[in-house]
Order: C-alpha cells, then sequence, then structure tokens
C-alpha cells in the first residue's frame, strides 16, 4: 500500500501543465510576487514616455500596497521581458494573463504601432478577460478606442474616477476577490490618493499645442500587408514562377490596413477595412470595364521586388482616375518589416500624370539647360 501511494504521488508530480493557446512562461521580476496569487497590471507605453509609466506604477504599488504585480517593459525594478529571450514572446505570454492593461497614450503623431499590438494581444478573445484603460494624456486618443470611457490625464475629475475605481470596485480586479482596500469611495483617503497622482503626472504630461497638427495627403495613399510566411512563398519562387507566384500571392492575400480618402475616391470606396488587393482591384475594375489593368501587375512587380529587399524598378503603368482626363501610376515608397507582427507592410503611393490625348501618352517636361 505504501509503495501505491508513493507511486501516485510520483505520477500526480509528472503531470504536464495544461495547455492554452498561448504557453504561459514564468517571467523574472524586480518584485516579489506570487505569480498565481497576485493580478497582473500592464503599463503599455512608448519608452520616451516611461517617466509617466513609472509614477502609474508607483502610485499602483503604493496604494494597492503590493497586492498587485505590474509589468512594465522600460522600468528595472518591475516585472519586465527577461534579458535574452524573445521580446515579443515575452510580452505575449504576459499579456495573456493581465488582469488590466493601462495604455498611455500621448500624441498621434509618434509611432504607437507597438502599443496597438499590445492592447490586440491583451483582447484576443481566447485569452482570460482584461479591460483596457487609457490614460490621455494630450488632446486626442487612438482611434481605436475612441468610443471607449478613457481618464483624462489632465482632468481631476477624471482621475478621481480611475482612483475611486482602482481602490474601491470589487470588479477591478477580480481575482482578489474583493476591492484593494476598504475606503468609502467618496472617503477622503480616495480623494488625497488621486491627487498625489495627479501631482506626479501633471509636470510628466506633454505640451498642449496652440495650433493643432495640420496635414493634407497631396497624393492618393495605400497600404499593404503581407504576413512574413506570404513574403517567403516570393522569395522561394523560381525565376520563371516568380512573376505569377508573387502575382497571385499578393493579390489574394495582400491586405489593404491603410489608406487615406484621396485613394478611396480613386478607387471609389467608402473604407478599406478587410479588403484584399484583389477585392479592391475589383472594384476599380467594374467601375473601369473597358480599361486594362497593367498597373496592377506594375504594383505587384513592385511590391515583391520590395519584399526581397530590392529596390523596385519602375515601369510606369497607368490608370484612369475618379476625374475623367486624370491618370495615376503607383509606387511603392516605403517598405516596413515588423517582426512583432510577423508581416511586412508597403506604402504606395499613386503619382499623377498628364496625358497627351492626340496619342496617348504621358508627357513629361524635361528642363532644357
Amino acid at each position: 500500500m505504501q509503495k501505491r501511494k508513493k507511486a501516485g504521488a510520483s505520477q500526480r508530480a509528472k503531470k504536464p501543465e495544461r495547455k492554452t493557446a498561448v504557453n504561459v512562461a514564468r517571467i523574472s521580476a524586480g518584485e516579489s510576487r506570487g505569480r498565481d496569487s497576485k493580478p497582473l497590471l500592464f503599463i503599455s507605453h512608448r519608452h520616451a514616455d516611461a517617466p509617466i509609466a513609472n509614477a502609474i506604477r508607483q502610485f499602483v504599488r503604493t496604494q494597492s500596497r503590493g497586492k498587485v504585480a505590474v509589468f512594465q517593459s522600460s522600468a528595472a525594478t518591475a516585472v519586465r521581458p527577461r534579458i535574452g529571450r524573445v521580446l515579443s514572446r515575452e510580452l505575449m505570454d504576459a499579456l495573456w494573463k493581465v488582469a488590466v492593461v493601462i495604455l498611455i497614450y500621448t500624441t498621434p503623431d509618434e509611432d504607437w504601432s507597438y502599443c496597438m499590438w499590445e492592447c490586440g494581444v491583451a483582447m484576443d478573445p481566447r485569452s482570460p478577460d482584461t479591460r483596457i484603460i487609457v490614460f490621455q494624456c494630450g488632446d486626442h486618443a487612438p482611434a481605436v478606442f475612441a468610443d471607449q470611457v478613457r481618464v483624462n490625464a489632465r482632468n481631476p475629475v477624471d482621475i478621481q474616477k480611475f482612483t475611486n475605481e482602482f481602490l474601491t470596485s470589487e470588479q477591478f480586479f477580480p481575482r482578489l476577490s474583493g476591492a484593494l482596500s476598504d475606503y468609502s469611495g467618496d472617503g477622503p483617503e480616495v480623494a488625497e490618493a488621486a491627487e498625489e497622482l495627479r501631482k506626479k503626472l501633471e509636470p510628466l504630461l506633454p505640451k498642449i499645442q496652440e495650433e493643432p497638427t495640420e496635414e493634407w495627403p497631396a497624393w492618393p495613399f495605400l497600404q499593404v500587408e503581407l504576413k512574413l510566411d506570404q513574403v517567403d512563398q516570393i522569395s522561394a519562387a523560381g525565376p520563371e514562377q516568380l512573376p505569377q507566384v508573387a502575382r497571385d500571392v499578393i493579390c489574394k492575400e495582400g491586405l489593404i490596413s491603410g489608406g487615406d480618402v484621396v485613394a478611396q475616391r480613386l478607387f471609389g470606396v467608402a473604407g478599406f477595412r478587410r479588403l484584399t488587393l484583389a477585392r479592391l482591384a475589383g472594384v476599380w475594375v467594374r467601375k473601369h470595364p473597358k480599361s486594362k489593368s497593367e498597373w496592377l501587375d506594375e504594383l505587384c512587380n513592385q511590391i515583391s521586388m520590395a519584399a526581397q529587399w530590392q529596390f523596385p524598378d519602375l515601369r510606369w503603368k497607368l490608370m484612369p482616375g475618379a476625374e475623367e482626363g486624370t491618370w495615376y501610376g503607383p509606387v511603392v515608397t516605403r517598405v516596413r518589416k515588423l517582426p512583432s507582427r510577423q508581416c511586412m507592410q508597403f506604402d504606395v503611393h499613386f503619382f499623377k500624370f498628364e496625358v497627351d490625348e492626340a496619342d496617348g501618352r504621358a508627357t513629361m517636361r524635361i528642363p532644357s539647360e
């Protein structure tokens, strides 16, 4: 009987852990914590905004009295990615288990792709329920969270509301099975904590521009996105098969991930949501049934070369615009590889040409010496 008990204990010790959609790894931390007992709060931010993230992290640690672990990639004493590990995997492992993500959003002029990726991972429907809280530190909010209740970091009332929920709501961290404190929502302790946070944030917030940033598109703009495995299909094709393989992959799999209103008018669509390049070209063909789609072959050729990290060859193949007598030629103007999202993005501008109606040739004036 004693031997059977030992064998049973051994079998229980060797029982494999249950696998989830993301294999959650243990993350080394600068702060002592029980991984399974403490809820995790993730601060998503640009590293240029680390001072703001530090202030929020210190507030969370102090007011929670160590009951909440904080993940902040820019801080040496917070839970953070482990040295020598793949950054994207470390972030995914943490985001899969977070209870709350605080997104620090300062100005729309910067690149927010990494922060948006972090929020997207946290909101994956296969992961445990996660709350995204946007700390809006400037005049603008991220478009993807435009309809969400945000925390205006400049507004004392918003700071008070956040502090109240953080300290007194039983739903803020469901894992705790209760509120962080026994304070009353309208008590002096909450008001003092909110005022302390406001004072720490105030000198760190970006200055509000007296004149708003203005911009307008000079040429129609599209962004085409390919997954890295799709890029690999293009790169693996032989010289004879490359043109057809590239066209098939780019047209069928290339996702329109961005564009402006001028490009919408050029193609006659109200938006580019969930459109592939093939579907977008199909819309254009239906509006111009008598026109050849050689411009699409030329665009695929440019993207194919750019995907292989080569400068694209330009062979101008024009397409008629929305207005009669206008002609445009596509040009890949920028290439971006995003390992964190396992994709490449290709910025495409459509330059306008004048066409001689007599012989159907594009006119291009060369200055005389």
